[in-house]
C-alpha cells in the first residue's frame, strides 16, 4: 500500500527524469507524475476528479467531513498549535508522529547564546535524512551582516524581475541604526537597529537549525536532496512588493535544468521584529492574532530551492503546484492567518476551487497556493487505497494483482500479471490497458504494442492482453487462450479474435472491424467509438454498449443477418451475424432474428 510520503517520492522521482530537458513543459512533467502514482490518465483527469470529489456534497453533506475523507485533510480549532500541521511526513497524512507547529522544523535550543558564521564565508553543513543517508551542502553568508540591498523603490514583480545583475549589487548598502524603513503599505515602519539585530537572529535560525533541518524535511518528504550544492542568503528590503510574510527564493537565472547555486533572498523588514531567543523564529512578538513561525516559511522555501537545483521546476510549471508542493512539506491545515477559512471556501465552491488551479504560471494568488495543497493531499489521499507497481528492471517481473485500485508501470512484453479477481470488463485510457474486476481497476500504463500475460491463480498464462499503437491488423487469430484486445484510440483497426474468447474494442472516434472467434466474444462499443463494424458474432457472443443510455440510441434494426444501431452522436455500429446477448444500461436483451424484436 502506498503512503503519502512514498507517493510524493514516486512522484518527484518521475518528475527528475525531465531534469536535463530544459525544453519539457511543466505540465508534461505533472501529467507523467500523476499517472505514476494514481489512477489519473493526466493533470488535469486529476484536478477534474479532485474539484468534483472535493465540492459534492452528494456523498458527504458537511464540509469538515468532506475534506477528511476525500483529502485527509483535518482541519485544526483556531489558535490551537499543537494540532497536526497536514505537512505529508505528519499524523493527518498517514505518518506516525503528529507534526505540530513547534516540531515540524525541530531545533535543540534558543537562539541565545548560539554563534554567528564569520561574514562573507562559506561554511558546509550535513544533514542525515530518516534512511540514515547523510547529505553534504554549503551556505555562502552575506559580505556583511549589517547591510543589505535596498529595493524600497521597486513595487512591482516586472520591476524585480528585470533588474540585472549590477543593478542589484548597486543597491548594497550600509543600514543605518537611526534610519527607519517603511513596508506592507505603511503599514508598519522597523528601524536600522531593529533590522540589523533581526539579521542577526536569522543568522542564527538558519545557521543552526532551519537551513539543515529544512533540507532534511525536503529529503525525508520527498526524496530530494541538496547534496553538494551551494545556497547563497542575501537579505533584501523590497518595500511595497513581497508585501505578505513570506521569504524568497529564486536563482539569478531561474534554471530549467540542474544547477549547484541558488539564492535565498530574505525581506529583511518584514522579519526585523522577531524574538532573539525563540527557535522557531516567532514573528508575531509584535502583537498580531495569527502564529507565525519563520522555520516554517523557510522550508517552504527550500523546497523552491531545491527543485530549482534538481532542474524540475520548468518555465511553465502551473504555480497552484510549485506553491502547494512547497505548503505541503510543512502544512497548511493547522489555524494559520486565512488558512482554514481559504480551504473551508474552496471546499465549498466548485467554481472557486477551479479557478483557482489553472495550468498557468504565477499571479502570487493566495488561492492558488492552498489550491495547490489541498490538490496534492488529496492525491496522496487516494493513492493510499492505489497499489503502485514499477516494472523498470530488466529481467522479467511478476506483478499480483487480487482486485481494488492498482496501477502498474514500466510494463514489459516479457512481464507477467498474476490476476486472482474475477475479469468484469476492459477499457482504455489514452495508452492505458484497463483490466476490470468487482472490486476495481487494473491500470496498465504506456501498454501500446505490448502484449500482456495474464496469469491464472496457479501463474499459468490464462489470457492475453494487447492494445495496439496503431491503425492496422491486430491478429489474435493464433491463440487458443482469453485475450483482451484493444484497438488505438482514432486510429481504424480489424481486430480478430482467437479460439480462446476474447473481449475486443476497436477504440474512439474510428471506424474498426471486429471479427469474431470461435469462443465466446466480447465486443465494446461506447458513445464516442466511431463507425464501427462486428463480423463472425455468434450465438455464445456478446455486444456491450458500455455506458450507453437508452436516450443516446437514435435507432436500431434487426435483420436476418444482424443488427444495425445508430447513435446520438453520429456513429454507428454494423453487426453481421446473430449475436446471442446485448447489454444496455446494465440490462441484458436478446435479439429475436425472426420476428425482428427484442425481448429481455
Amino acid at each position: 500500500m502506498s503512503t503519502a510520503v512514498s507517493t510524493m517520492t514516486n512522484f518527484m522521482s518521475v518528475m527528475q527524469d525531465y531534469a536535463n530537458d530544459a525544453n519539457a513543459s511543466g505540465t508534461t512533467l505533472l501529467n507523467d507524475a500523476v499517472r505514476s502514482v494514481s489512477r489519473f490518465s493526466s493533470l488535469q483527469d486529476a484536478i477534474n476528479n479532485f474539484v468534483s470529489d472535493t465540492t459534492s456534497t452528494a456523498t458527504y453533506s458537511n464540509v469538515n467531513t468532506r475534506l477528511q475523507n476525500v483529502c485527509g485533510i483535518v482541519l485544526g480549532a483556531e489558535n490551537d498549535f499543537t494540532t497536526d500541521t497536514g505537512a505529508v511526513t505528519g499524523k493527518n497524512a498517514g505518518g506516525s508522529t503528529v507534526k505540530n507547529a513547534v516540531s515540524i522544523v525541530p531545533e535543540t535550543s534558543d537562539l541565545t547564546n548560539l554563534s554567528l558564521p564569520t561574514a562573507g564565508s562559506t561554511t558546509t553543513h550535513t544533514y542525515t535524512g530518516a534512511d540514515g543517508r547523510t547529505f553534504t551542502f554549503y551556505v555562502k553568508w552575506p559580505s556583511s551582516f549589517t547591510n543589505f540591498y535596498d529595493c524600497s523603490t521597486i513595487n512591482s514583480s516586472d520591476d524585480w524581475e528585470n533588474l540585472t545583475t549590477s543593478q542589484f549589487e548597486a543597491l548594497y548598502t550600509d543600514i543605518s541604526a537611526t534610519s527607519s524603513y517603511t513596508y506592507n503599505n505603511s503599514e508598519k515602519s522597523v528601524t536600522g537597529s531593529q533590522m540589523i539585530s533581526g539579521m542577526s537572529t536569522l543568522i542564527k535560525g538558519l545557521y543552526h537549525f532551519w537551513l539543515p533541518q529544512g533540507f532534511k524535511l525536503a529529503y525525508d518528504s520527498f526524496g530530494l536532496d541538496f547534496n553538494g550544492k551551494t545556497i547563497e542568503i542575501q537579505f533584501v528590503g523590497c518595500g511595497n512588493y513581497v508585501s505578505s510574510a513570506q521569504a524568497m527564493t529564486g536563482s539569478d537565472e531561474n534554471p530549467t535544468t540542474p544547477t549547484d547555486k541558488i539564492s535565498m533572498m530574505i525581506n529583511l523588514p518584514l522579519y526585523s521584529v522577531i524574538d532573539s531567543a525563540n527557535q522557531n523564529g516567532n514573528t508575531r512578538v509584535d502583537g498580531g492574532a495569527n502564529q507565525c513561525y519563520l522555520d516554517r516559511t523557510i522550508a517552504h522555501e527550500l523546497i523552491h530551492a531545491v527543485m530549482y537545483g534538481k532542474g524540475i521546476i520548468k518555465g511553465s510549471t502551473p504555480e497552484f503546484f510549485s506553491e502547494g508542493v512547497a505548503e505541503l512539506v510543512h502544512g497548511l491545515d493547522d489555524y494559520d492567518g486565512q488558512n482554514t477559512a481559504d480551504i473551508l471556501a474552496l471546499a465549498s465552491s466548485y467554481d472557486s476551487l477551479s479557478s483557482a488551479m489553472p495550468l498557468t504560471e504565477g499571479t502570487g494568488t493566495n488561492e492558488r497556493y492552498t489550491a495547490g495543497y489541498m490538490f496534492l493531499r488529496y492525491l496522496c489521499q487516494q493513492s493510499l487505497n492505489t497499489s503502485v507497481q514499477f516494472g523498470n528492471s530488466t529481467s522479467p517481473i511478476t506483478f499480483e494483482y487480487s482486485g481494488g485500485t492498482a496501477v502498474v508501470n514500466d510494463y514489459k512484453s516479457s512481464d507477467k500479471i498474476n490476476y486472482s479477481a474475477n475479469f468484469t470488463g476492459v477499457a482504455v485510457n489514452d495508452t492505458d490497458l484497463i483490466l476490470k474486476s468487482s472490486s476495481g481497476n487494473l491500470y496498465i500504463r504506456n501498454s501500446r504494442n505490448k502484449l500482456v500475460n495474464v496469469a491464472d491463480a496457479n501463474g499459468n498464462i490464462s489470457a492475453y492482453g494487447y492494445m495496439a499503437s496503431g491503425g492496422g491488423e491486430i491478429n489474435g487469430s493464433n491463440f487458443n487462450k482469453f485475450e483482451v484486445i484493444v484497438g488505438a484510440n482514432n486510429l481504424s483497426n480489424t481486430i480478430t479474435a482467437g479460439s480462446g474468447g476474447a473481449w475486443m474494442w476497436g477504440g474512439t472516434s474510428s471506424a474498426d472491424t471486429l471479427i469474431g472467434g470461435a469462443g465466446s466474444d466480447v465486443f465494446y462499443y461506447t458513445i464516442g467509438s466511431g463507425n464501427d463494424t462486428i463480423q463472425n458474432a455468434a450465438s455464445n457472443d456478446t455486444v456491450n454498449l458500455l455506458g450507453v443510455s437508452v436516450s443516446q440510441i437514435a435507432s436500431t434494426q434487426i435483420t436476418d443477418s444482424g443488427v444495425i444501431a445508430n447513435f446520438s452522436d453520429g456513429g454507428s455500429l454494423n453487426i453481421s451475424g446473430q449475436a446471442g446477448n446485448f447489454i444496455l444500461g446494465g440490462q441484458t436483451y436478446h435479439a429475436d432474428y425472426q420476428n425482428k424484436v427484442w425481448t429481455v
